[in-house]
């Protein structure tokens, strides 16, 4: 049974390139993978899961309840125990009582 009746979303973890680069006088050329985000989506502001996060953004809220569902341990747990956490984990989340 999943906390509050709705699937979860899940992203993928972000994974970061670490490179030893000196600084030097060299231009470097634009970055072609580069990305845009648009911060003013009417979309995004829905809010559904505001009690979780305490935003109005559910992208917000869902990265939060994702990653704090990833901290816990669950390698030796059954089932059952595993869903107790996961809504333990969310009832955690909600009486915690973020607030934007």
């Amino acid at each position: 049974m999943r906390p509050f009746g709705r699937p979860l979303r899940l992203f993928p973890q972000w994974t970061f390139e670490h490179k030893k680069v000196a600084m030097s006088a060299k231009k470097r050329a634009p970055d072609k993978n580069a990305t845009t985000i648009g911060a003013n989506d009417p979309d995004a502001q829905k809010g559904a899961l505001k009690l979780i996060g305490g935003s109005q953004f559910d992208d917000w809220n869902s990265i939060l309840a994702n990653q704090t569902l990833t901290t816990l341990w669950l390698a030796h747990s059954k089932k059952e125990t595993r869903d107790r956490q996961y809504s333990a984990t969310f009832a955690a989340l909600v009486g915690i009582g973020p607030k934007d």
